[in-house]
């Protein structure tokens, strides 16, 4: 196989032979080789050969054997795949990291247009920060981003600035950083490069995919490609692009790359939810006053075994009654992303795969299209959603909890989610990063444990004053005590491990009730089941 990755990659033999039996026919046969140009010079002079020889080769069985001895000629030459093809295009996967880059000419007071610029990125650069010790961090978050990575030089000029995901883990490297090194790649990619820039460029093997002009002068409305992106030709590149940015805020455009980096970034996840407005109620009452509860719970040999049999009994009743649907759960979703922009989203995803696919005009003219239009619908619904938050803060404190203290928390900009912890070093296997939920808990499970463990040896227990004198002999609850706390439940609370929710109470409250109060009133009863002896461990 030849280096130059220009040259065809198949080479289509058409040979023909015509036979002298009284009639002409014409008999096609193809091959199908990977050659470079000199092989494939070598294949039509042995087609020209084959012309002047067919004739000697009148029978099936000698065609045959002429064309395998033609194959092994071929072969033993050798630089010949023997199942060439044409190189495929990268398949779209999920599986993608996405860079983002821009010369933002001082980050401070940009923040509000970058956050709708960079939201769908997951490692953002911005160069020119002119940032100081001054400004803190928590000066210049972004929302859904990490605390950012930077590298000041001064208020005036200069700067480096990197915001990645939560999912993104990255470690750097200070340890090659060096104040006295500075590199320039400040010259016109779209013109000829210097010397230098060339060596460095080819010893490296890199290559720039961005062939558009970044950089804008005003004043002379000239251009120049000052923001290049060069990998190697290992890297599999997805997509490449330019992003518009409003002159107001630089004079640069900002440049981006998809990679096909092998990981999942997706936060999505498919559950199985109660679907409460189809339900048949009318059934499901019915069926809770048919069952017969008392064999279920009161004839229960303990009360584990009674609650058990009332949650398996009053799920199947559910069950049969309300059914259930699968749906996408989104983690990352914003507060204003709204319905009509996961369609248009959506629509953005399926063009950028059959563009990447395809690598059409056509198709990446629409993908763009709808690229641009999607960033008009975000910033135009996150617009919307600040300019009406107040009326809409007094609707979710009294109507749900939940949303209004999910706003609160996107407003304060503390979005990192409780159940998502970072990689932890664990000091039983060389401080090596645990990146699975088990290895994690099984960390924090030894910690805690090792600092609960106290010296309580030779310690004598304080004296203990008795200060009830009132004693409940007998504890009774009726089936309207029951109906009255089952009426306060809220609906909108989420469900335990037993998953029957509130709004199934509810659904059935009245009904409800007499099994639930045979089961409490089992459980009040004394029965060797409430009985146990306890020992207490040494350091416990």
């Amino acid at each position: 196989m030849g280096n130059d990755i220009v040259a065809y990659r198949i080479t289509i033999g058409l040979f023909y032979q015509k036979t002298s039996l009284g009639c002409l026919r014409k008999t096609v046969y193809r091959y199908c080789f990977s050659l470079n140009d000199m092989l494939a010079e070598l294949i039509k002079m042995i087609s020209r050969f084959k012309l002047c020889t067919c004739n000697l080769y009148r029978t099936c069985s000698n065609l045959i054997a002429f064309y395998l001895l033609l194959l092994c000629l071929l072969l033993i030459c050798g630089d010949i795949e023997p199942n060439p093809g044409p190189e495929r295009t990268h398949e779209y996967s999920e599986k993608t990291l996405s860079i983002f880059h821009c010369n933002i000419r001082s980050l401070r007071n940009k923040l509000n247009y970058i956050a709708d610029i960079i939201e769908d990125n997951d490692v953002v650069f911005f160069t020119e920060t002119h940032l100081d010790s001054n400004i803190t961090d928590d000066d210049i978050s972004i929302m859904g981003f990490q605390v950012p990575v930077r590298k000041d030089r001064n208020s005036h000029g200069g700067g480096i600035i990197m915001y990645f995901k939560n999912y993104v883990h990255i470690t750097r490297r200070q340890d090659l950083e060096h104040d006295e090194i500075e590199s320039d790649l400040n010259k016109n990619f779209m013109s000829d490069l210097p010397s230098n820039i060339k060596d460095v460029i080819f010893i490296n093997g890199l290559i720039n995919i961005i062939d558009k002009a970044t950089d804008f002068d005003t004043r002379t409305s000239s251009s120049s490609l000052l923001d290049p992106i060069l990998v190697t030709d290992s890297i599999p590149v997805l997509d490449k692009d330019t992003i518009p940015i409003d002159r107001g805020i630089s004079d640069h455009d900002g440049t981006c790359v998809t990679i096909d980096c092998g990981f999942s970034k997706s936060r999505t996840y498919i559950r199985s939810i109660w679907d409460y407005k189809r339900g048949d109620y009318d059934l499901m009452k019915q069926k809770v006053l048919n069952t017969n509860w008392e064999i279920l719970i009161s004839d229960a040999s303990d009360v584990h075994v009674a609650a058990t049999n009332f949650t398996n009994t009053f799920i199947n009743i559910t069950s049969a009654c309300i059914p259930t649907r699968d749906v996408a759960i989104r983690c990352d979703d914003k507060v204003w992303f709204d319905s009509n922009l996961r369609q248009e989203t959506r629509k953005r995803d399926r063009l950028r795969k059959f563009f990447i696919r395809s690598s059409s005009t056509s198709t990446e003219h629409k993908y763009k299209q709808q690229r641009n239009k999607v960033n008009n619908l975000k910033k135009q619904a996150k617009k919307h959603f600040y300019a009406t938050i107040n009326e809409n803060l007094d609707e979710l404190k009294v109507a749900n909890s939940k949303q209004y203290w999910k706003t609160i928390n996107m407003l304060i900009k503390s979005d990192r989610p409780t159940h998502d912890i970072p990689p932890l070093r664990d000091p039983d296997q060389n401080f090596n990063l645990a990146y699975e939920g088990t290895e994690k808990s099984e960390i924090l499970n030894k910690y805690f444990c090792s600092i609960s463990n106290l010296d309580d040896a030779n310690k004598d227990l304080p004296e203990f004053d008795d200060r009830c004198r009132d004693f409940l002999s007998q504890i009774i609850v009726s089936e309207q005590d029951v109906l009255d706390i089952v009426s306060t439940l809220d609906a909108n609370k989420a469900v335990g491990p037993d998953i029957v929710s509130n709004r199934m109470l509810l659904a059935v409250r009245n009904e409800i009730s007499k099994p639930l109060c045979l089961l409490f009133n089992k459980s009040l009863h004394d029965r060797e089941w409430r009985m146990s002896d306890v020992c207490v461990s040494q350091g416990l």
